[in-house]
């Protein structure tokens, strides 16, 4: 598997995030380098997911050549497709900040005196490397449950 980055301006669409393609039976992410670093990472982590829970791929295991998928942001998906672009979102958030590791981090921070849930969030998204709104969905998610 590789991950490439493009500007995208080879599209139709300036709203491509990224597409994965089959070259030499294995999968390419190709990411859209304009996006910011956050962004670029949790889209990576994301088609991962997809690689890995949605196309039962192994790294001996030879796939179809071809583009395999485009995600758009924003997009217009059918119920199958959200699910499954739920299920991707909940992978790249575990790999990216491991619900166990999150919880430590929040532990650490409150027995350092860290209270203020603005700056908890800043920390998360500083340590995980994360954006502001998924530092948030991690606070909360470890705070009140999913």
């Amino acid at each position: 598997m590789s991950v490439k980055y493009s500007d995208m301006i080879h599209l139709e669409t300036s709203n491509v995030s990224c597409y994965m393609r089959v070259i030499n039976g294995k999968p390419e992410i190709i990411v859209n380098f304009t996006d910011i670093e956050t962004r670029r990472r949790f889209t990576i982590a994301h088609e991962l997911g997809h690689v890995f829970l949605h196309w039962s791929w192994l790294p001996d295991k030879y796939l179809s050549e071809g583009l395999v998928e485009v995600s758009y942001r924003n997009g217009k998906y059918t119920e199958e497709e959200l699910k499954r672009e739920r299920e991707a979102d909940k992978f790249a958030a575990e790999f990216l900040a491991p619900k166990k590791e999150v919880e430590r981090s929040l532990k650490k921070y409150m027995e350092e005196g860290i209270l203020d849930k603005e700056i908890q969030m800043k920390l998360l998204a500083e340590e995980y490397k994360v954006s502001n709104p998924m530092a948030y969905r991690l606070w909360y998610e470890n705070r009140f449950g999913d």
